[in-house]
């Protein structure tokens, strides 16, 4: 999925499915980049054990990234003038049903630029975990990461 619109908004709702046989797994690209106007992504659904790698850019807008739950791996998120945010969701369920918990880990790299990684741990599990990756960049705006 790659939508492109310069100087128009980004709002959009996905859901990943994987053809396999399991339905887990799978390899996904998704790539939104607009300028002057908004981008707002919210992935719903996605398959366990599955490879996602989000690039979100826009300039002078906010730009804000709702991950599904089934994400592992690491992001990245930058914009100037303002402190970029991750929140946190309190309602996710272990996906797999192994009763795992969330971790989400943040290093801050400056003002403007932070980096960190969203995992599965504990529960017996011994998942791969950590194959995606989030980008999410603006200008003169905020950028926002829901996790």
């Amino acid at each position: 999925l790659l939508p492109s619109a310069a100087d128009s908004p980004i709002l959009s709702t996905v859901s990943l499915y994987s053809t396999a046989r399991n339905h887990d797994g799978g390899h996904f690209k998704v790539s939104a980049v607009t300028s002057n106007n908004l981008v707002n992504l919210k992935l719903d659904e996605s398959p366990v054990d599955s490879e996602l790698n989000l690039y979100a850019k826009t300039s002078n807008a906010p730009a804000e990234v709702t991950l599904p739950a089934a994400y592992e791996g690491a992001f990245s998120l930058s914009t100037s003038n303002l402190g970029p945010m991750v929140e946190r969701r309190q309602d996710v369920e272990d996906p797999k049903g192994l009763g795992r918990r969330r971790s989400v880990e943040i290093v801050r790299v400056n003002r403007g630029s932070l980096k960190g990684t969203a995992a599965w741990v504990g529960g017996g599990s011994s998942s791969e975990g950590g194959k995606g990756t989030v980008e999410i960049r603006s200008s003169n705006a905020p950028v926002r990461l829901i996790v």
